[in-house]
């Protein structure tokens, strides 16, 4: 995989973090890719970092054209990336059907939207068309007639243009900043975490993670996601990841992503190639760790990814949560096994004294 290496400064990182959108995505090597819209910019970036062919199109040329003027069956990719606001029902239906026909019979079509009804707008924050709060929940359009879709009206669109097999995802905190993103199929616990991100937080007046236990266990949490990332494959196989996260608030040398797949893996890479020795240092920890007789995830190593199992498992304090009420032999037991675990991962310095790893 292409990455690039990246000045280690705060505003480097910020400015680069709109690419992790598409950064968690495993894009074949040497694609070619067709982006349809108005705005190509972040997607030619992301295309000039990983050595992709990009052809760009409008919406008004495959509307009036057709595929067979962009090129029928001649991409692996087409892209849509936050453009189908921009048009209605009817038009955004026949684009992604055009757009469809430009596939190669194994192609990919991507399709990235903000949600008319994510949660970061009830706590205060516009949506990148309205000039007042709460304009869109009210049924207006922005100034230049766009306006973003609910997911029940974006699987429509997928329904109306005759493409049956569509993956889903949520993401948080926003398109803008992905950090986490989760397959519609994938079971949500309470605990789920992020921190919220706005581009402009003036009117911002409620505590959005606050608000996500209560929107996964009331079934809220995807149709109240902060953004879609929908992923239509030709061959009609669904897709191959339950979730994403990246680690974007880090140093760019500590910045990974993780996957994790439905084959029961889990694949830990990256984003720079500054941080290619720090995964190797994790490889290295984790022999260095098993050595020492500690329970982990059996993982290795291998053209700078590190793969390992995937293990559902409860946090520590949700386990110390179960035991508490089971009594105090089990919640000592419990703990004295914790100790156990960070003995074993220490070096020992000196009589009294440890230093974890």
């Amino acid at each position: 995989m292409k990455r690039k290496s990246i000045e280690l400064t705060y505003q480097n990182i910020l400015l680069d973090a709109e690419l992790n959108i598409l950064r968690w995505y495993d894009f074949q090597e040497d694609a070619k890719v067709l982006s349809v819209g108005t705005k190509h910019s972040l997607i030619r970036k992301f295309c000039a970092e990983r050595g992709f062919t990009l052809k760009e199109t409008d919406h008004q040329k495959l509307l009036e054209c057709g595929h067979a003027a962009v090129g029928k069956g001649a991409f692996d990719y087409v892209v849509f990336m936050e453009s189908l606001e921009a048009e209605t029902a009817e038009r955004a239906a026949v684009l992604l059907r055009e757009a469809f026909a430009c596939l190669h019979p194994s192609g990919v079509l991507l399709v990235t939207a903000n949600n008319r009804y994510a949660i970061r707008h009830f706590c205060g924050e516009k949506t990148p068309y309205e000039q007042e709060l709460f304009e869109e929940l009210e049924g207006q359009t922005g100034k230049d007639g766009r306006r973003c879709y609910g997911l029940g009206e974006l699987e429509a669109l997928f329904t109306r243009a005759g493409i049956g097999s569509v993956s889903g995802f949520a993401v948080f905190p926003s398109l803008r900043n992905a950090k986490k993103i989760y397959s519609f199929s994938c079971q949500i616990s309470g605990s789920f975490q992020c921190y919220p991100w706005y581009e402009d937080n003036s009117l911002v007046f409620a505590h959005e993670e606050k608000m996500y236990p209560g929107l996964v266990t009331s079934g809220l949490f995807y149709p109240m996601a902060n953004g879609f990332f929908f992923e239509a494959r030709k061959d009609g196989r669904d897709s191959a990841v339950r979730f994403a996260t990246v680690s974007s608030q880090r140093p760019a040398d500590r910045q990974s992503i993780t996957v994790a797949r439905t084959d029961g893996t889990v694949r830990k890479y990256p984003v720079y190639e500054n941080g290619v020795e720090n995964l190797r240092q994790l490889s290295r920890n984790h022999a260095i760790l098993k050595n020492r007789g500690m329970h982990l995830v059996p993982g290795k190593l291998k053209d700078d990814i590190y793969e390992m199992e995937y293990v559902q498992s409860p946090g520590l304090l949700e386990q110390i949560r179960t035991v508490f009420y089971q009594g105090k032999e089990e919640t000592q037991a419990l703990f004295e096994a914790y100790v156990e675990e960070l003995r074993k991962s220490s070096k020992i310095r000196k009589s009294g004294q440890i230093c974890l790893i």
